[in-house]
């Protein structure tokens, strides 16, 4: 750490010599030990004139409750090896720092031209009982997992002191901080009974957590650094732990130092709310000081770079305040330029020293540049049921091309990206002159192929079942060559294809879908995927089930004036069948009434730099459109146009690397032509807008006013979404805004806003559940509003 201090330490020889006997170094002085004269020290021994010499029988002498072959697994000196003294006086110690034994003895006799090697043990004393009074907050169960030892065990002191620590530690985790725990020495070690007297005094628990001397920050920016949290029913327990307020004083000073105020302190008090000591109030005292600025700042040891192209990389400045992030920042942006010059082992130490000047400091920047490399041969580790062209494939970098680091780091990310391995290192190797070989090794994910079986609900399509086979290292053409391999999951694996096969009853919406995905065809990079897929769902007036297939070819642009982006063609062919038409239902219901042939093809450029699929926190994911129906034949002839924006950014990261995340976003869509009304667009419910029925905003025609639907279509909205207890449960606040016209305009704009829970819970894997209350400030007259909205997805296994 940059501010870090680090005390000089004494160890008296007091100490020393207490913690060699306590580690079975030397003898234990006790009544309950047998006289035995003490183990002598283990000398490092090079030579002995029985070296050589071939080892006839090894004995050992002396067991009584240890198990021989126990012992014998210990030795490195075996029957029909040469003697070497060396290795003899290794298994002694060996054999002591196991703590089973008081003192072992090495005895080699020359019989007949060879050693008979004799080993004489003296076993520590067992221990007959473990035992615990005044122990009432926990089971014996959870008392005995917390030590490191168990009756029958060796009986060490040492190591009972610290099942004395370890019980201390239990009771003040759950809120006992001023539980006492002591143990009967002299019992111990005459009866080798461990006997632990526990004192449990009131369990605390924490009402408030609060700040004093604080000007600069926030009570609440403080409280996202300290873990001590205050109670909360079913959420969080709320138990007081001294030693964790100590660890919470000193992360708020580190946060305030950190941030240049250099000469922060911060401490804490508790005052007890109740007489019973059972309500407390953590009140963390700062004394914030001076924040420092920097005076100046000074570049040391760099030649190939110069002074103005450094500075200008890094974004410390002269009169900036000291913020340690930023200063760590600078190193690593500066240690990236050399890497990507191949100057892989250069580095930049940082230092900082107080200026005349008061309130500045003067920081230093200390420059070890090292020599550039090229890139040798690249070498690939761990694939051991992947094809090795899969993690190739990613690396985009090549032999004799200069040792680029941050293309290193990017390939990293790619091949974690890929869900095929769970890490990947990239790292030199090699000793030649100006040359470093790449070592690229990869651990394979085992759950490429998973078997989902499970319910879930939600507000927008009621009670689902859900059954899905998915492999994500597929290959097509690894046929089973015996129906054991295929059971025994040793076929269609290694290519890094998906195969994705799922089905889906519910209540309102039923389908099954067969999906396959080629993310490199012929070795480039262009992905291609292919489906099959039959839906049957109820819709207002009238039931709508459909059979089609896609296929489609995507490509990645990887240089150029469209780096970063993904161009998609897909093709859509489908059979619509409108059934259980309601009586009197709207014209344009009436007009698709049985059976309907419908073809598209899309046109997508996608530009996503988002940091995860499924929970980003920062970037942007874009997306426009083109989709034309009729292309390729069918009843309809008409356009899709849609583009769609989504930002994210982190606002805050507490201690424990939770992030607050601000996400905002934005869509409009238009039909141009006359499109039938299940491909209209249509809006409301969960990942639309909420206080809302899903669908429940449309245009709406008949005598039973059924929604028909809309030909334009925009959206946007904002979502805060922060941690509550861990990254198990996060809360959110959102506002959603759009309206859904027969015509390109607006005539009825629709706003809410609300708040919601976000839970995850690893049970059988990981469950989501979402939870939203939304409250409609502006919506049409014929509007389904709808305040609570809810998704749970609930696998079996």
């Amino acid at each position: 750490m940059l501010f870090a201090r680090f005390p000089q330490r004494r160890v008296s020889v007091g100490r020393w010599l207490l913690a060699v006997a306590l580690t079975g170094g030397f003898p234990t002085l006790s009544s309950a030990q047998p006289a035995v004269p003490a183990p002598e020290a283990v000398p490092v021994v090079e030579h002995s004139p029985l070296d050589g010499t071939i080892i006839g029988e090894v004995k050992i002498v002396g067991l009584q409750r240890v198990d021989e072959s126990y012992v014998r697994n210990q030795l490195r000196a075996q029957p029909g090896q040469a003697y070497a003294q060396e290795e003899v006086q290794g298994d002694r110690g060996r054999l002591l720092r196991t703590g089973r034994f008081y003192d072992v003895r090495a005895e080699p006799q020359l019989l007949d031209g060879r050693i008979v090697l004799t080993y004489t043990l003296v076993e520590r004393q067992a221990i007959l009982s473990v035992d615990y009074e005044g122990a009432y907050a926990f089971k014996r169960k959870k008392l005995d997992e917390a030590l490191p030892f168990a009756a029958g065990d060796p009986l060490s002191l040492f190591m009972v002191r610290q099942g004395q620590e370890a019980i201390e530690r239990l009771y003040k985790e759950k809120g006992y901080a001023y539980v006492e725990v002591t143990f009967d020495e002299k019992l111990a070690e005459n009866e080798q009974r461990v006997v632990y007297l526990i004192v449990e005094n009131q369990r605390v628990r924490v009402r408030e957590v609060s700040f004093e001397g604080n000007t600069v920050f926030s009570k609440q920016e403080l409280q996202g650094v300290v873990a001590t949290k205050p109670y909360l029913p079913i959420f969080r327990a709320g138990d007081f732990d001294p030693d964790r307020a100590v660890r919470d004083a000193a992360a708020v000073q580190k946060y305030y130092r950190d941030r240049g105020y250099l000469d922060a302190e911060v401490g804490y008090r508790s005052e007890f709310e109740d007489v019973a000591r059972e309500k407390l109030v953590v009140v963390f005292q700062v004394n914030e000081g001076t924040r420092y600025l920097v005076g100046e700042l000074r570049l040391q040891g760099f030649n190939v770079f110069t002074e103005e192209e450094l500075l200008t990389e890094m974004i410390l400045k002269v009169g900036d305040p000291l913020l340690d992030a930023r200063l760590q920042a600078d190193v690593k942006r500066l240690t990236t330029l050399y890497g990507s010059h191949g100057y892989i082992y250069a580095h930049v130490v940082p230092s900082w020293v107080f200026a005349a000047e008061p309130g500045q400091v003067v920081v230093t920047l200390a420059f070890a540049e090292g020599q550039p490399f090229n890139i040798g041969d690249i070498q690939v580790r761990g694939n051991a049921h992947t094809q090795e062209k899969c993690v190739r494939r990613e690396l985009r970098f090549y032999p004799e091309e200069i040792y680029d680091i941050t293309k290193t780091q990017d390939a990293e990310n790619r091949l974690k990206g890929t869900g095929l391995f769970t890490a990947a290192t990239i790292e030199p190797v090699g000793d030649e002159q100006g040359v470093r070989d790449v070592l690229v090794t990869v651990e394979e994910n085992p759950q490429t192929t998973q078997f989902i079986a499970g319910v879930g609900a939600s507000s927008n399509s009621g009670l689902i079942g859900n059954i899905t086979l998915e492999n994500t290292n597929f290959d097509i053409t690894d046929w089973p060559k015996s129906w054991g391999e295929f059971f025994r999951g040793r076929a269609f694996r290694g290519a890094g294809q998906t195969m994705r096969i799922s089905l889906n009853p519910g209540t309102e919406l039923n389908s099954f879908r067969v999906d396959f995905r080629e993310p490199y065809l012929m070795d480039k990079p262009i992905g291609f995927g292919a489906g099959v897929y039959l839906f049957d769902r109820d819709r207002d007036g009238y039931t709508e089930q459909r059979v089609g297939t896609t296929f489609s070819f995507d490509k990645r642009f990887e240089d150029g004036f469209l780096k970063g982006w993904a161009g998609e063609v897909a093709f859509r062919a489908e059979y619509v069948n409108v059934k259980d038409r309601q009586a009197f239902a709207a014209k344009d219901i009436r007009d698709v009434d049985g059976g309907n042939y419908l073809s598209t093809a899309r046109l997508s450029l996608v530009h996503d730099t988002t940091d995860s699929r499924f929970t980003p926190s920062r970037g942007h994911r874009f997306r426009a459109s083109w989709e034309q129906a009729g292309a390729m034949g069918g009843d309809f002839y008409h356009a899709k146009l849609g583009a769609n924006y989504v930002q994210h950014w982190t606002v805050f990261v507490d201690e424990n690397d939770r992030k607050s995340v601000v996400s905002a976003r934005g869509e409009v869509n238009q039909i141009l032509g006359d499109a039938p009304v299940f491909e209209r667009y249509y809006a409301g419910g969960i990942g639309s807008m909420r206080g809302f029925n899903y669908r429940g905003i449309s245009p709406r025609d008949g005598l039973r006013n059924n929604r028909v639907g809309g030909d334009f279509m925009a959206l946007c909205g904002a979502e805060y979404s922060f941690p509550l207890y861990t990254d198990l449960i996060r809360g959110v606040f959102f506002t959603d805004m759009g309206t859904v016209e027969r015509d390109f305009g607006i005539s009825t704009w629709r706003m809410s806003i609300g708040g919601g829970i976000r839970l995850t819970l690893p049970i059988f894997g990981t469950i989501p559940m979402e939870f939203d209350l939304a409250a409609p400030i502006s919506k049409g007259g014929d509007d389904d509003t709808q305040i609570f909205s809810f998704f749970i997805g609930l696998p079996f296994f």
